[in-house]
């Protein structure tokens, strides 16, 4: 016998970003101020600026009972752990047992090492023209790695150590690396709560976004904005995306369930097509030029016709986060639902019965995500 379909609700967010956690980054949006500037990438000798929002480092140990896991982490396990710590504060499920039959469903973003733990093997490597010498990179080079690196690596890291040091159990699943694959990872975690597979679930991405493999391949993609201004959607001089570091984790849960633990319900969660009519607000991310700024406008005119819903955009403040691009924007909206926190100029003076988010990537690919008011679709 098939089970009913449950209903699934917003119960935490974590997030550690540039401008800090939610209700920072909220504060900060609400003033009207940005993360993105022009910056260096940390750790890289003679490169340019590069418009972009590069986080503070992100320190899980305070977080977790087992500090020896911390060695084992790169920049993005380590804000992965921080973003899940903090998602799970906000939903009390901290020092609750009830937080092991979770699932765990995770995004990785691109560069899952710190380029400090290669840079040894590099300059080893190096050979008499100044170039990187292979033969001697294999002899030599490898040699003086950091001994850790190839942990730090493993794009299941963040996956596992978020299991072990918060203890969560349930059915798992990670993707790589961008915000395509973390809508197919939210997707799944939903899956999961709303057919019964679990009562709910830790979904989140992680990206450091700001270093220099995304970097360098938003450069070969001719994609990497010039200049802050040319990183702003929906304006003239549109060309580009200023990259950024941040990881971002949702609680979800059956909305049973959660009533059933008496824990505050931020939003219900559903899917595009669960909207009968238009959006009160369509938040977009990862738009890269203005001919993708109007086609995202023609889609929403071809979906509701006109007038066309209020779009608004974080890549003008926050920069794009890839695999945590759909997890952020949902992190904030869950803002909209909340009568005690600022309302955003230009997204909505009042408080919106849903909001869609559509989170895309460079090559053209997205995923997308519909939240309701707590009391769900009307």
């Amino acid at each position: 016998m098939s089970r009913a379909v449950r209903e699934v609700v917003l119960t935490g967010v974590g997030l550690h970003s540039t401008l800090g956690d939610v209700d920072d980054a909220w504060e900060a949006l609400a003033a009207g101020r940005s993360a993105l500037a022009m910056t260096v990438p940390s750790g890289v000798r003679d490169f340019p600026e590069v418009p972009g929002a590069p986080a503070a480092n992100a320190s899980p140990a305070q977080l977790i009972e087992n500090r020896k896991l911390v060695k084992y982490m790169s920049p993005t396990t380590a804000m992965a752990t921080v973003a899940a710590g903090r998602a799970l504060a906000h939903a009390g499920l901290v020092a609750d047992e009830r937080r092991s039959g979770l699932g765990l469903f995770v995004a990785v973003g691109y560069a899952a090492f710190d380029l400090a733990d290669v840079r040894g093997a590099i300059e080893t490597a190096r050979g008499a023209d100044g170039g990187l010498d292979l033969e001697r990179m294999g002899r030599e080079g490898l040699r003086a790695c950091h001994p850790l690196m190839p942990f730090k690596s493993l794009l299941n890291m963040p996956l596992g150590i978020i299991s072990i040091a918060y203890g969560i159990r349930g059915p798992n699943f990670v993707l790589y690396p961008g915000a395509r694959e973390g809508a197919s990872c939210l997707e799944a975690a939903v899956r999961a709560v709303r057919h019964g597979r679990c009562d709910g679930a830790l979904v989140g991405g992680s990206s450091n976004g700001f270093s220099l493999l995304p970097i360098s391949m938003l450069l070969r993609l001719g994609r990497l904005a010039r200049s802050v201004e040319e990183a702003v959607p929906y304006r003239a001089g549109h060309r580009g995306i200023a990259p950024a570091d941040a990881a971002c984790f949702l609680v979800i849960e059956a909305r049973e369930h959660a009533e059933r633990r008496e824990a505050r319900i931020l939003a219900c969660l559903g899917d595009t097509g669960a909207l009968e009519r238009a959006p009160d607000l369509l938040l977009s991310v990862g738009t890269v030029d203005e001919a993708a700024d109007r086609a995202e406008l023609e889609a929403a005119r071809t979906s509701w016709g006109e007038p066309v819903p209020t779009v608004a955009s974080l890549d003008g403040r926050l920069g794009h986060h890839g695999a945590a691009a759909l997890f952020t924007a949902a992190a904030c909206v869950s803002k909209l639902f909340d009568r005690n926190a600022a309302r955003l100029p230009g997204w909505s003076d009042g408080f919106p019965s849903s909001v869609l988010v559509r989170a895309g990537e460079p090559d053209g690919g997205h995923g997308s995500l519909t939240l309701f008011s707590p009391g769900g679709a009307p």
